[in-house]
């Protein structure tokens, strides 16, 4: 995308030359947005999720184990679990689209060093879980796979903490719709009872995943709740 701005800037400089190339180039950005943006709204997910592998699938069940990846994470206290996941996914937001420093951030500008932020590719799921207090919720947003403790920018917000995620073996149920607290205790106690079936120990709280926007059609969203497997 960037490339494409510096194609843009490029054809303004020389506006009679380059008039038709840069609205047939404006128009394919706008199309391509469109696409993606209607793509997001009935279910097509075209971000980066965290690697695995699937060792069991049983229907709306799965046993995966992951790859360890990186995530910013925030931790809310005092709240319940809607107000919660509201705060902490625009607390991550903001650090994903701008609100942080690049770890090359000294650049020099018109002869004045400036402090640099970039931009951080929105990926999926976006994980939530209860903390060691009932009134504590954790939000987490994976990150890019380009992405490493010494790579990632960091965050100006200091709510907002970095954390590589250790490979780990995780029990899974899938399931469409909304996703509230009641949801989520309802599909905890399914998968519950289908981990008791299948002699499994878990430990740990119950973590959600939502994998789509705000505007996707609740029955094509894809939703999880996870429990990590017993090391």
């Amino acid at each position: 995308m960037a490339k494409h701005y510096k194609v843009i800037v490029e054809m303004c400089a020389n506006r009679s030359k380059w008039s038709n190339q840069l609205l047939r180039l404006l128009g394919w950005m706008l199309m391509f947005n469109m696409i993606l943006s209607a793509c997001s709204v009935v279910g097509v997910r075209a971000w980066e999720e965290p690697a695995y592998q699937t060792k069991l699938h049983d229907g709306k069940f799965e046993i995966r184990e992951y790859q360890p990846y990186l995530v910013a994470e925030v931790y809310m206290e005092g709240e319940d679990f809607e107000q919660a996941s509201g705060d902490g996914f625009r607390i991550l937001a903001d650090y994903i689209f701008g609100n942080n420093l690049s770890r090359s951030s000294a650049v020099q500008m018109a002869g004045k060093a400036e402090k640099e932020s970039e931009s951080i590719a929105m990926t999926a799921p976006v994980q939530m879980d209860q903390g060691e207090q009932s009134n504590q919720w954790r939000m987490a947003f994976s990150l890019p796979s380009k992405w490493n403790l010494e790579t990632v920018p960091i965050p100006n917000d200091q709510r907002v903490q970095l954390r590589e995620v250790p490979a780990e073996k995780v029990v899974v149920l899938q399931f469409s719709g909304l996703m509230g607290v009641d949801d989520m205790k309802e599909r905890e106690q399914q998968l519950r009872q289908w981990v008791a079936n299948q002699q499994i120990e878990v430990q740990g709280a119950v973590r959600t995943a939502r994998y789509d926007p705000p505007w996707t059609l609740p029955f094509l969203r894809k939703n999880e709740v996870q429990l990590k497997v017993k090391d």
